[in-house]
C-alpha cells in the first residue's frame, strides 16, 4: 500500500471478506496519515493510475457516536459490600431487622 499510494505512513489497512464464502469481495479500506508535503489529491491520483477506484470515507448516518449520543448511565460502585447488603435487606425485608412497625 505504501508503494502504491506513494506516502510514508499507512496505519490501518483492511480487506472486505464475504464471511459465507470465505473469499475477498475486492473492496477494502486504508487509513493514512499525510505528512508535510503530501497531498490527498496526489494520493488519489496515485491509486487511480494503478487501476484502483478511490472514494472518501463516509460516516454511517445511522451510527450514534459516543460524543453526540445520549450519555451512558453508569451504576454507582459498591465500596462496602456488607453495608450495601445490610441496606438492601433493611429496605426489602424490614421484619428481619425489627423495622416493620409491628409490636
Amino acid at each position: 500500500m505504501k508503494k502504491v499510494s506513494g506516502i510514508k505512513h499507512v496505519f490501518k489497512a483492511t480487506v472486505d471478506e464475504d464471511n459465507f464464502k470465505g473469499t475477498c469481495t475486492g473492496t477494502g479500506n486504508i487509513q493514512i496519515r499525510l505528512n508535510h508535503g503530501e497531498d490527498a489529491e496526489q494520493v488519489r491520483l496515485n491509486f487511480l493510475r494503478r487501476g484502483f477506484t478511490v472514494e472518501d470515507f463516509k460516516q454511517d448516518p445511522r451510527k450514534k457516536p459516543a460524543l453526540t449520543g445520549p450519555a451512558k448511565d453508569f451504576g454507582k460502585g459498591v465500596s462496602n459490600a456488607s453495608a450495601h447488603k445490610q441496606g438492601f435487606l433493611a429496605t426489602s425485608t424490614p421484619q428481619t431487622f425489627g423495622n416493620s412497625g409491628y409490636y
